[in-house]
This record gives C-alpha cells, structure tokens and sequence, in this order.
C-alpha cells in the first residue's frame, strides 16, 4: 500500500521554519522512512541531523548563470500561478452565491447552466459540494451526478486549455477527487464491484503520478476503508484506518483524524470487539471539531453510547445519554431518533427498568414496522422477548419470538439466521427459554449480519 509522500507546500513550510506540531513531526518521520521524500529535501538534510544525509547538489561558478536563471523562470511560474489561482476563488465564490439564490431543489440544473461561464476548478469544487449533499437525500442520483462528474472531469483536465493553466499536479489531483466520490457513490448504492474497479483506478494514478495534497490520498483512502468495512474485510479495513489517523495527525489534520477513529470503532464493534471501540471513541471525540461537523459529533456519541452497551456499563451509558443531546440533534432523523430510542431501552433493561424498556421497546418495534423496516422490527422483538422473560410473561415471550421469526422468513433471510431465530421460538415453546439463551441469538445475528459465514451454534 503506497504512502503520502511530502508536498512541495510542506517543504517550503519546513523551510521557512513555519512547520510545528505534530505536522513538523510527521514531516521528519516521513523524511527519514523514504528515499522519495528524503531526495525532495536534498539541499537541506544537513539540518535534520539524519544517520544518512545526502549531500546537497555542488553548482559550479560557470553554472551559477544558468542556475539564477532557473530561480527566476520558478518565480515567475508562481507569480503567474498565484493570480490565476486567485481568479479562480474568486469565481468559484460567485459560483456558490449564485447558487445560493436558486431553489434548493435546483442546485445541479444551475451548476450545468453555468460551466460555461467558469474555469475548470471553480465548477469542478461546486459539482463535488453538490453531489455530496445528495448522498442522504438521493443516492442513486449522487450516483449519476458523480457518473457524469468524473468522465467531465477527466475531459476538462484533458482539454488544452487545461493543460496551460493547472499543473500536472492540480490534474490529478482533480481527477481522483472526482474518483473518489464515485467510487462512495457506488458503494452507497450497493455496486460494491464497480467502486473496487473505480478506487483501482484512482489508486493507479496516485501510483504514477502521486498527489500534491495529502487531503486528497486521505479522502481516497477513507472511502477505500468504508468499501472494505461493506465487504466485510475488516481486518483490512483496520490497517487502512490506522494508518489514515497517524497520517492526518502528521499533517495536523486532528478532526479528520478523529473522524478516522470514529469509522476505526465501529470496525472494531462489528468485529465483536466493543472494549476496544469505547475507547477509540473516545479517543475520536476529542479529537473532533464540534464547529466543523456537530452531526459527526451526535454519531461518534450514539456510536460510544452503542458500545458502552455492548459492554454492559449501563450507568455510563445512561450518563452519556442524559449530557449527549442526541434526542435533540437527531430531531430531523427519524431513523436514528428510533434507533436512539431502541439503545435507551436497552440502558433500561440493563439497569433493570423492564416496564419501561418493554413500552419503548414496543413502541420503536411499530414504528419501524411502519417505515418497512421489517429487519429492524424482528430485532427489536428479539430484544422485547428478552425482557419480556425477565418479567416473566412467557406466553408474550413465545409469542414475540414467534412473530420475529416470521419476520425472517418472509424476508428470506440465511439459513443460519433463521435456525438461530426458530430456536429461540422452539425454546420459548418448550418453557427452556432463558435471558441468556436470548443474548447470544441477539449477538449471533448481530456478527452474522457483518461475518456472513458463520454458523449457529450453542
């Protein structure tokens, strides 16, 4: 797996002696563990003290012409890089106001009216932004938005005119983005194939070319693990996600970091690891930037919340919950506001509140029949049977589990799932049904949903 090698804006940074932090010492690590960057940096390895410095280049007084010549055609690239870049924010600012005063339900029809009337870039930013914002709403058009995104990506920064005024760099930099949020809109539509062979792609330029902003190999990076965790790969998916947090840590990226952390600990939970994910958690939300993205903020706690339950510190759990203000901030989120609600039942039973849980129980188990979710529903029953048995209300019990099980059947789930779900039915029958016997099908269908090959078994 290839590594983000350092950019010419760190070095200049490092220079400049405008490097600090973890930045300044992701810098030094990166340096002394790679020939490419340590070759980057030959005219100033003397400064980092290395085992091994290279010396720097010898430019002979005949060459001194040639060489100041150089210095001054560079100078003059940047200059002329600097004002095109300034053009460029500048229309992509009026591109956003613009878009702004249209409809909220006609934010892509405007991008199409107006690429005519940008350069590449400043279109390109406000298509990715766009499309983002479809990836809850409408996911299959996100999908056809970055469809035609990436081939119109790939022909702009082809074109001659592109050429001449981005650098190589800024291309591919452009085109992997573009990569990148097709390969998730793929894998949020299930085409899990076609996001491997996009991120290939991606990955292939990256490869070849490299990328000038570590940001862009992070978000490359970041979907690539999300595709893993689909496949159910998670030991793959860890190693991606480590290294992705050490990697955004080195260039003082500590959100995005944090928002590593948080997709490292539900890989952890869905690997029947929950002692681990609560503490990773809790490394990621303090690490998190409330200010750049509170929803991030509400699913790292519904995230802890779910694995302090796994566990079994109820009382944390209930803690959280009560400081969290999640009820409020999934307000807008129906979905989660019930699976929140599904979690406090859970606290309840835990602490021994079973009245309680079982109205809530009951409660979030019609509303999810009401939505179709008829999965979630015959969980939740499971759970409900559960707590029924502690109260001892066996004939609810059996006939709780039973309804679960038809469930299952109508949605024809694997043949594992439905031994594990008739079992509990057959026990509930027979009187053998315990709290016990009820966690570990709750626990088995949990891992079989994301470790397919298992088997039931007591």
């Amino acid at each position: 797996m290839f590594h983000p090698h350092v950019t010419d804006s760190e070095v200049d940074l490092f220079v400049s002696g405008r490097l600090k932090g973890q930045a300044f010492q992701g810098f030094l690590r990166q340096v002394r563990r790679c020939d490419t960057c340590r070759r980057k940096l030959a005219p100033f390895l003397p400064l980092l003290d290395l085992d091994e410095p290279v010396p720097p280049p010898e430019v002979d007084a005949e060459g001194w012409p040639q060489y100041d010549a150089a210095i001054d055609r560079a100078l003059a690239g940047v200059t002329r890089h600097a004002a095109q870049w300034a053009e460029e924010k500048a229309e992509l600012a009026r591109l956003q106001a613009r878009l702004r005063e249209r409809p909220a339900d006609e934010p892509l029809d405007a991008l199409d009216d107006l690429a005519e009337e940008t350069h590449g870039w400043a279109w390109i930013e406000c298509m990715l932004a766009a499309g983002y914002e479809l990836r809850y709403r409408e996911p299959k058009r996100m999908l056809l938005h970055f469809l035609g995104l990436a081939r119109a990506v790939r022909s702009l920064c082809e074109a001659e005119e592109s050429r001449g005024r981005y650098s190589p760099a800024q291309v591919i930099d452009l085109r992997v983005r573009a990569l990148a949020e097709l390969a998730n809109a793929q894998r949020l539509t299930h085409c899990y194939a076609d996001a491997e062979k996009t991120l290939n792609e991606a990955g292939e330029l990256l490869l070849e070319e490299g990328a000038t902003d570590p940001l862009v190999e992070g978000r490359f990076f970041d979907v690539y693990a999300s595709l893993l965790m689909d496949q159910r790969k998670l030991g793959e998916a860890l190693d991606i996600l480590h290294g992705l947090h050490r990697d955004y840590l080195a260039v003082g990226e500590t959100h995005l970091a944090g928002r590593a952390l948080i997709k490292k600990g539900i890989t952890l939970r869905r690997d029947d690891r929950p002692r681990e994910a609560v503490e990773v958690f809790r490394q990621a939300l303090a690490l998190i930037d409330p200010q750049q993205d509170q929803g991030l903020v509400a699913t790292g706690q519904q995230a802890l919340l779910d694995a302090l339950v796994d566990t079994g510190d109820y009382h944390e759990a209930s803690e959280l919950h009560l400081r969290s203000g999640l009820g409020k901030a999934f307000t807008a989120e129906p979905l989660n506001r019930l699976k929140l609600r599904w979690v406090e039942a859970k606290i309840f039973a835990g602490l021994g509140k079973l009245r309680r849980a079982e109205k809530i129980l009951s409660e979030v188990r019609d509303e999810f029949v009401a939505r179709d979710r008829e999965y979630l529903a015959a969980m939740v029953d499971l759970e409900l049977a559960g707590v029924l048995l502690r109260q001892s209300k066996t004939e609810q019990a059996q006939a709780t589990a039973a309804e679960a099980l038809e469930i299952f059947k109508d949605l024809k789930v694997s043949r594992e799932a439905e031994r594990a779900v008739r079992y509990l039915r057959d026990a509930c029958r027979q009187g053998a049904a315990t709290v016990d016997l009820v966690k570990q099908v709750v626990a088995f269908l949990n891992r079989l949903e994301h470790q397919p090959g298992l088997r039931f078994a007591l």
